[in-house]
């Protein structure tokens, strides 16, 4: 069970950076068109 949520905690983590960098990257295009 320990192992389980070990493994959730780092792919739930992993989805947030990826989450993250897709946002990023969208508001990046964002403030290109803009400007």
């Amino acid at each position: 069970m320990q192992i389980a949520n070990l493994d959730l905690w780092f792919w739930s983590k992993d989805l947030t950076c990826i989450l993250r960098s897709c946002l990023n990257s969208f508001f990046y295009a964002a403030k290109k068109l803009n400007n």
